[in-house]
């Protein structure tokens, strides 16, 4: 689905009419509904494994960020179980993908 904007800018007083133009393509991937497709417990996390399910068997692409952007950990997952044993206590994002799906989901590590 490509979507197309217009941005027009014109100053106050009139003397100038600018326009820019940009476009947004979507491919590739669906959202995996929030409350449905995937949970992650126990979350927060003391130990060091946290259990991942979803409704499908496909295996798990799975990227960990912290808090500042930095990815901490990628890996591939054929089960359910995410060894999170070397990550310091923090928050962290998941990018959990499958197949042509991804979602995105907060990791409390105590």
């Amino acid at each position: 689905m490509k979507h197309f904007y217009t941005l027009i800018l014109t100053a106050l007083v009139a003397l100038f009419c600018s326009a820019a133009g940009f476009s947004q393509d979507h491919r590739g991937l669906a959202s995996v509904d929030q409350s449905t497709d995937i949970n992650i417990y126990p979350n927060p996390v003391k130990h060091g494994l946290v259990t991942i399910t979803t409704h499908s068997q496909k295996q798990k692409h799975i990227e960990v960020y912290n808090v500042l952007g930095k990815q901490v950990l990628k890996t591939t997952l054929l089960k359910d179980k995410l060894n999170i044993s070397k990550l310091p206590s923090g928050i962290y994002i998941l990018k959990i993908t499958i197949g042509n799906q991804e979602a995105t989901r907060k990791l409390v590590v105590e």
